[in-house]
Formats: structure tokens, sequence, C-alpha cells
């Protein structure tokens, strides 16, 4: 069988990738030809692709489409796509002629902007699967999109979604029962899934695990909770991974905020479970998920979260049991969630078994193997 995987992903490789690289390494260890379509990064291509294709991948490199700084410039790049057929792109459908497609969205409808996109598929009269890696529920599409997309994902001959509440939103702004919709977890990036012992000691320790984005992440309000007077006679401590954009903003944060010596920004981390090793606590205030790596890795470990009530956070953490779920992103809500956690502290131990075991069970069969085996089945149907 022939899979032919296309990524829409925002960044050389991202946590929203993970799902579909798994599914096509376990394809091609079952014997099935695989090939990827991803945007070229230039000296940033990922060494994910790298060991698909020394374990027998053909990687298709797309040229990306840069916005320049320059108006001038940006007037010219867009003349210049004008005039040039967009169909190029995705030359590699027609010449390869694959059994099933898989079409692997860092959102849910970013594919409807790939130019031709669309009508190659159509045209090539292949079977697809969409996988939707986060939706926002507060917004809808335009006309032109909302028709665009109803057409196509009813085609589909299945819709992943990585929580149910993004595939309950899809049917609500498709207007469509979507009956190809399914739920498939978002698998860990760790080999290892053992508990990690609970950290000792009266201090809660707190980690946060996200890219440095505050507008959607909500780094800036934890620390504007952590900053309120309640919390500062209290034995706690903070330390923020990840990279990204507002790096500076929140070193220029935390000092404004006198909460030096507390807080702390450690940058990317290889192994998660280092973190994980020393800390006690997730605290997760995005005002926009799928269903998190970060979230499914922490309850992994053993340690409980507290997560604002978006897309799968709450499918994944039920309120005193394995954590707290704060109602919304915003700074009341948060503080109530928090304090919760404070003054349930010393049952956080007995949340993270209960987290870990929970997650393991979620976790079984591994997603990419339920992926993989959707694959598998919708390509032989085209047979």
């Amino acid at each position: 069988m022939k899979v032919l995987f296309i990524t829409f992903s925002t960044a050389p490789f991202g946590p929203n990738d993970w799902l579909f690289y798994k599914a096509a390494r376990q394809l091609l260890t079952e014997g099935h030809s695989v090939s990827v379509s991803v945007s070229d990064w230039g000296d940033r291509n990922a060494a994910e692709y790298q060991v698909l294709a020394e374990e027998g991948a053909v990687i298709h490199r797309r040229p990306r489409v840069v916005r320049s700084p320059w108006f001038v410039i940006r007037q010219f790049s867009k003349l210049r796509q004008h005039f040039a057929n967009p169909r190029r792109f995705w030359d590699h459908l027609s010449d390869l002629r694959p059994d099933v497609l898989v079409l692997s969205d860092a959102a849910t409808y970013h594919l409807l902007s790939a130019p031709k996109l669309i009508e190659c598929v159509l045209d090539a009269k292949v079977p697809f699967i969409t996988i939707s890696q986060y939706n926002d529920e507060n917004t809808s599409l335009p006309e032109s999109h909302f028709l665009r997309a109803r057409w196509f994902f009813g085609r589909a001959s299945h819709c992943v979604f990585v929580s149910q509440r993004n595939l309950d939103v899809a049917k609500r702004q498709l207007c469509l029962p979507l009956d190809n919709g399914v739920v498939v977890h978002n698998p860990p990036r760790m080999t290892e899934w053992s508990l990690i012992p609970f950290p000792e000691g009266p201090m809660l320790k707190m980690a946060m695990v996200a890219r440095l984005e505050c507008g959607v992440k909500g780094q800036a309000l934890v620390l504007q909770v952590l900053a309120e007077p309640v919390w500062a006679d209290r034995d706690w401590q903070l330390e923020i991974y990840g990279k990204g954009p507002d790096e500076a903003y929140l070193k220029e944060l935390i000092v404004f905020l006198g909460l030096e010596g507390r807080v702390r920004l450690c940058g990317h981390v290889a192994d998660i479970r280092e973190a994980w090793a020393k800390n006690m606590l997730l605290v997760m205030a995005s005002s926009g998920e799928g269903k998190p790596l970060a979230l499914t890795e922490s309850l992994l470990c053993g340690r409980p979260a507290v997560v604002t009530d978006v897309a799968g956070n709450a499918e994944l953490v039920q309120h005193l049991v394995h954590g707290f779920v704060a109602e919304s992103a915003t700074l009341q809500s948060l503080s109530r969630a928090l304090g919760e956690a404070w003054a349930h502290r010393h049952e956080l131990p007995a949340m993270g078994l209960r987290a870990h075991a929970d997650m393991m069970q979620k976790l079984s069969p591994p997603p990419e193997s339920i992926l993989a085996a959707m694959i598998a089945e919708t390509g032989v149907g085209s047979a």
C-alpha cells in the first residue's frame, strides 16, 4: 500500500506533527510505502524527516512562502504567485498515485488556504484522511470557507481530531454531523512511560511547559496570579520551560512583579522527565488547545495539573481527581484554581498516581497504532 502524508505545520517540526510521524514510522515497519510532503525550511529542516528517510520514506519538500517585511517585495511575490501554477506544489500527488492520502493540519482549516490543494486531491480520486490538531472554539468560518470546508470534510474517509471537544466544535462550525469524525489521542514524545517518584518537601514546586506565547499559553496571567498578596507568604516556586516570542517580555514581567528568585525561565528541556523529577504540578493557562502533549506527558509522569477548560484538557483532568480545572483563561478563574491547588497540596501525590494510571489506560493501544490501522484499512478499501 502507498501512503502519502502532507503536513501543514507552521514550524520545521512541532508537537502537532508527532501523531502522523509516529504512524508513518509504524507503517514503514509493516512494509508499506510511505511518502511525506513537508515545507522546506532550508538549514532548519527537522531531523525527524531524515530519520523517516533513513527508514525508507520518500520526503518531498515544498517551497515555503515567506512573508517579506518590505511592501514592494510582498507585492512582487503576490504577483509572481498569481501567475505561477500552484498545482506544481502537488505534483507528487499525481505522480505517486497513493492508495490513501493523510492531511495533517496544525489547526483544522489551514489546509483550505493551500492553493489548489483541494482541487488536486479531488482530481486524484484518492481516499483521504484529515488530522486536526487544534480548533478555535470561539470563531466561525467566513461563508466562502464554510461552504468549501463542509463540502471537503464531508468527503473525507475519516476526520481525525485529538479531542472530542475539537470534534464537537467542528460539527457546530460546519453544521455537519461528521459521522466520519473520530478522536485519537496525541502520543507522548517520551519513550519511558513509568511513574516518577514524587518530590518531597513542603515547597509547592510548579512548572509551565509551553511555547512562550502569552496570548495563547497564558504565562503572564499565571505570573499575575502569583504576584497577588495571598501568595506572598506561601512557600512555592515556578519553573517555566519553553522558547518563544515572549521570552524577553516574561523576563521583564518577572522583575516588574517582584517574582525574581521564585520564578525561573528554564528554556527548552531535551528530556521532560528531568523537569518532572523535581516538580510537583503542571500549570496550563491556555486560551485554546487541541490536546497538549505537555499535559499528557505530565500525567504519565504522575504529576497532577491545573488546566483551563479548553479543548481536550478537561477530557484528561477531572477536577480534584487528577488536578484542578479553571473555568477559563481569566485572572479570576486561574486564581481560584491555583488557590485550590494550594489548599489541596498534600493530596497531590495521590492525584498523580491516579493521573498516571488513567493516562496509561487512555494510551492503550498506542494512538499511532490506531491511526496506522485506520490508514491501512482505508487503503485496502480503495483497492
